[in-house]
């Protein structure tokens, strides 16, 4: 037998896979990152996939790249229809 649960339990909020894990998940410790503190995530951890873009734009688009986004004028729907008619 290799120590593993046939089914995942959860404490504290953890899946747990074997009594190990039950034994940090108990102390409020993610199994699955024991090195991080108490409550931290991936996104307060430092992480670099959550520091990096998901689209990197290109071409005449890459000049507005990070920049704020230029203000579209788009007409208001009241202003294509005419309701005196």
């Amino acid at each position: 037998m290799d120590g593993n649960y046939t089914m995942p339990v959860m404490v504290n909020g953890y899946s747990c896979d074997n009594c190990s894990q039950v034994a940090l998940a108990s102390k409020n410790i993610n199994p699955a990152h024991p090195n991080w503190t108490p409550g931290e995530t991936a996104a307060t951890a430092g992480s670099s996939a959550l520091n990096t873009p998901a689209v990197l734009l290109s071409g005449a688009l890459a000049a507005v790249s990070g920049a704020a986004s230029p203000a579209v004028s788009v007409p208001l729907l009241g202003a294509m229809i005419n309701l005196a008619a």
